[in-house]
């Protein structure tokens, strides 16, 4: 089996925490109730940008202690995903989404490549807002995170609207 690099993890990881140090919105004013997130995790999977890039509808959310480790984690193999049971950020669920679907788009594509962060960035800018993706972008370009924009008119409406 051949070995996945994931050559920008590290730098993935600086910059979200540069631009989201309070990642973990547990008991603050962002943050959102299980019932919430829930919602918001259908709006997505419910979501023409969810379909256009072929997400799996069979796709799972739940709650789970992780330990302090990780917020979310994303398991392929089960099409589920895991949110830190105090959790209750929407970042950390799009975040997570975004593996799903650059897994969905090809199984040896790195964690954290340039096909994750587009997702990623898209998903913030569509599901929490356009100053986070704005501030995530801007960490991305100033950790040199590779990212593109997916050859679709709805990421061309988004870069334009984004970036311009």
């Amino acid at each position: 089996m051949r070995k996945i690099y994931d050559h920008q993890h590290r730098k993935v990881r600086a910059a979200i925490a540069e631009v989201f140090w309070d990642y973990t919105l547990a008991g603050q004013p962002g943050a959102m109730t299980r019932d919430e997130m829930l919602a918001l995790f259908i709006r997505i999977k419910d979501s023409d940008y969810f379909e256009q890039h072929r997400g799996n509808y069979g796709l799972k959310i739940g709650w789970a202690d992780l330990e302090g480790k990780h917020w979310g984690m994303y398991f392929h193999g089960s099409q589920e995903i895991y949110i830190e049971r105090e959790l209750g950020d929407p970042r950390t669920l799009c975040h997570e989404v975004a593996h799903h679907l650059a897994l969905q788009q090809a199984r040896d594509v790195p964690h954290h490549g340039p096909t994750f962060c587009t997702h990623y960035l898209n998903l913030l800018y569509l599901f929490v807002g356009k100053a986070e993706a704005e501030g995530l972008k801007w960490a991305f370009d100033e950790h040199e995170v590779d990212y593109f924009f997916l050859d679709t008119l709805l990421a061309d409406d988004m870069r334009k609207l984004m970036f311009a």
